[in-house]
């Protein structure tokens, strides 16, 4: 039996910037963060929304449908999900990489880990 796919594109992604710190090494909120880098977050922010196209993909099948896997024992139905942030973020981090500006990219890089994850949500 075939199974519909569900397509979903209207995502609203807004990121806690303490977050961000978290992911580029700010683990306790006792640090003092630098005006510099408090800078690029703001920056890589206001400019995030042209690097990401999130989308999902999703369909329920039966149990019969999967391969039977141990994590899929005792469920009726299983719901199997792909999502994505597009490439453009990934293309334009390496971008930066090659150029040298390591911080910019950890940042927009930590941007887009929290992006997909919210797409995930």
């Amino acid at each position: 039996m075939l199974s519909i796919l569900e397509v979903i594109r209207n995502f609203k992604i807004d990121i806690d910037d303490q977050k961000i710190l978290r992911l580029i090494g700010y683990k306790k909120r006792d640090y003092e963060v630098k005006a510099p880098i408090q800078g690029l977050i703001v920056e890589e922010k206001e400019r995030l929304s042209q690097f990401l196209k999130p989308e999902a993909i999703y369909t329920i099948i039966d149990y019969a449908q999967t391969n039977r896997h141990p994590i899929f024992q005792g469920a009726a139905k299983v719901a199997l999900c792909v999502c994505t942030i597009g490439p453009r973020l990934e293309q334009w981090v390496k971008k930066l990489m090659a150029d040298g500006e390591m911080m910019r990219s950890l940042i927009l890089d930590a941007f887009g880990s929290e992006a997909v994850e919210m797409v995930a949500a």
